[in-house]
């Protein structure tokens, strides 16, 4: 009677593990020809630009920023090219076209910019949306910016207070030990957070941190103890009416043990004009 259940169940097992186990392989070898399929489908054809004199570089066209345009060779890296001087250049990503002189506001993301595959010869990039719309052409002499689709919708998104930070923070001590000890510490923070960051588009707001200490203690055996502490804190906000217009309001805070200064404050506030506003130069 044992001996028969053990038979059973044994065939049992095997009649429904040895199907299972085909599904197994079979989940997995789809999962792997899907992946497959999809890394083939995701790898992008390279961009090939060819110069008037026939020379060619094999690639990814990058960006094209303050007049010159960044392409990323296979062989030789990151290089910087100039579109009036491109015979041919097809693209297989899609970028946005900016014209000069365009500023956009946070809520035109879908305005007037054409975006889609891009082609320059005749010192013109032409735009193919590929939606059935004809294709428009920027001279390359009213080129602002152009930029790849995902950093162009990234542009309008929005940041958290966190975020979009740029700077320096520096920290830094010295210990002596001999016939004087002394110990000093500094520190010094420069952070600005523009919003948005890219030049392209309208200036909302900026914010300017800015922070040094320096301390120090100088210590010798029968002489009174030496003893620095020298702070300062300043910070300042700017909020744009227009590109060039601003509000501001402005706080700074200094300490100085040495010179008995414990506590100077200062609060400001008015109105601001940027006078040079280039992509490069503010």
């Amino acid at each position: 009677m044992w001996r028969g259940n053990i038979l059973n169940y044994s065939s049992f097992l095997k009649t429904m593990l040895i199907p299972h186990n085909r599904a197994i392989a079979l989940l997995l070898l789809a999962s792997l020809s899907s992946a497959g399929l999809h890394a083939q489908a995701s790898k992008l054809e390279p961009d090939v630009v060819v110069f008037p004199n026939g020379e060619k570089l094999i690639g990814h066209f990058e960006s094209f920023t303050g007049g010159s345009a960044k392409f990323k060779s296979d062989t030789l890296g990151e290089i910087t090219i100039d579109l009036s001087k491109v015979q041919e250049l097809h693209t297989s990503r899609k970028f946005a076209v900016i014209r000069k002189n365009v500023q956009l506001a946070k809520n035109e993301k879908d305005g007037h910019i054409p975006q889609g595959t891009i082609s320059v010869a005749n010192q013109a990039v032409q735009v193919d949306s590929g939606n059935g719309r004809p294709a428009q052409t920027v001279p390359v002499g009213d080129l602002s910016t152009i930029i790849d689709e995902a950093s162009y919708d990234q542009a309008f998104r929005h940041a958290g207070f966190f975020q979009k930070w740029k700077g320096a923070i520096t920290v830094g001590s010295s210990i002596v030990e001999a016939t004087q000890n002394s110990v000093s510490f500094s520190t010094s923070v420069g952070l600005i957070r523009a919003i948005p960051s890219e030049t392209w588009l309208s200036p909302r707001n900026r914010t300017i941190i800015d922070f040094s200490d320096s301390y120090g203690r100088v210590t010798q055996p029968g002489t009174p103890e030496v003893k620095t502490s020298i702070y300062h804190a300043d910070a300042e906000r700017d909020q744009y009416f227009t590109s060039r217009v601003y509000a501001l309001a402005s706080t700074a805070f200094d300490h100085n043990f040495s010179q008995g200064l414990d506590l100077q404050q200062i609060y400001g506030g008015g109105i601001g004009w940027t006078a040079i506003h280039k992509p490069n130069e503010t």
